[in-house]
């Protein structure tokens, strides 16, 4: 009976169905398998255990799989390829009413693998459950729990479109983000938060510049995206509204690092672009000095450890530059902040990271 059940169950994964046993209670399987920089990964194998019990083994050569499960069991997932990080998806197929078949059941998900050894334990990246009010599976991440903060949390950047009023850029038609990579601000992708950051800031400074049209234009975007986080916040009417509004929402989003960053890396290439004076700008810099000094070092997949690197090494070029204008204010000496090597430095990098972010 059990041998039975494995080539039962190697012919489902292996998708060496007929057409009428298509028809019967089976849920399907798809997606693709990437590593953390989002590249392709083929050759991976695919282990199905059925309520503890069953299992069959079978290696997909491409990056996509396709894979039938039988109703009315629990399943446990496992992605597996050499020199990567085995990942457990865990269905729960045990009781689906009769009329859900109708719909033919479909499960849609990419799997990420990353480099390393796998744990003795492993815990599901991904739990699917059937939701009858629905009649659809509903995936849930428990690694992705939403961040709490502290009673006393200080956002470690103020809200950007007080940043912006306190440099008062002398430029309102600076570049905001028209166009960005729509995989990119997709929530399952690792530069999503980033993202996020970015347009908060472009919002920020359209609210800054009372171009509110715009700025609800950025909100919808940014709903798009994550309608948990803001889809509920109401459409500006008023600049003086929308400051009000972007200094909670800034407490609120900014326990995410992430964020916080995406949102640093706009606020900068904008203000690097146009600035009241040199001692704003230094001032600004210090913000992410000071992170930097302060925070414990998130858990990050390899895109995010990239970006995230990436900006704190941005931490020595604004400490060179902010030493070399105490040196010219001591010394009484005429700065050209724009015209310095250091200063070209650090606004190129940041671009860099900014198109890292969004294209």
């Amino acid at each position: 009976m059990k041998n039975n059940i494995k080539i039962l169950l190697i012919l489902i994964l292996l998708g060496c169905v007929s057409k009428g046993f298509a028809n019967e209670k089976f849920l399907r399987i798809k997606g693709e398998v990437k590593d953390g920089l989002n590249a392709d990964i083929s050759g991976f194998d695919v282990k199905v255990v059925l309520d503890g019990l069953d299992s069959a083994t079978t290696n997909f050569e491409k990056n996509d799989f396709d894979i039938w499960l039988p109703a009315n069991r629990k399943a446990n997932v496992f992605f597996m390829k050499a020199g990567y990080q085995t990942k457990l998806l865990h269905v729960d197929a045990s009781f689906i009413p009769e009329f859900a078949y109708k719909k033919k059941q479909l499960i849609e998900l990419n799997v990420k693998l990353e480099k390393g050894k796998s744990k003795p334990k492993i815990e599901p990246f991904c739990v699917a459950n059937f939701k009858s009010s629905e009649t659809k599976f509903i995936l849930k991440y428990p690694s992705q729990k939403k961040q709490t903060k502290p009673t006393n949390f200080k956002p470690p950047f103020p809200a950007p479109v007080d940043t912006y009023a306190k440099a008062r850029p002398s430029n309102k038609n600076l570049d905001i983000t028209a166009e960005f990579n729509k995989e990119k601000a997709k929530k399952s992708s690792p530069y999503s938060v980033f993202l996020q950051g970015v347009l908060f800031a472009d919002l920020n400074y359209c609210i800054f510049n009372e171009r509110i049209e715009k700025a609800n234009g950025l909100l919808s975007q940014l709903s798009d995206i994550d309608k948990n986080k803001w889809a509920n916040i109401k459409p500006f009417d008023a600049p003086e509204y929308g400051t009000i509004v972007m200094r909670t929402v800034n407490r609120e989003q900014s326990v995410d690092t992430l964020f916080a960053l995406g949102c640093w890396i706009e606020t900068s290439r904008l203000l690097l672009q146009s600035f009241t004076s040199d001692s704003k700008v230094i001032m600004h810099n210090k913000k992410l000095v000071n992170l930097f000094k302060n925070i414990k070092e998130p858990h990050l997949d390899e895109s995010q450890k990239d970006v995230y690197t990436a900006i704190q090494n941005l931490v020595p070029v604004i400490k060179e530059l902010e030493e070399k204008f105490l040196d010219h204010m001591r010394n009484k000496i005429t700065f050209d902040m724009k015209m310095d090597e250091t200063f070209i430095q650090l606004q190129t990098e940041i671009n860099q990271q900014y198109q890292k972010i969004i294209s």
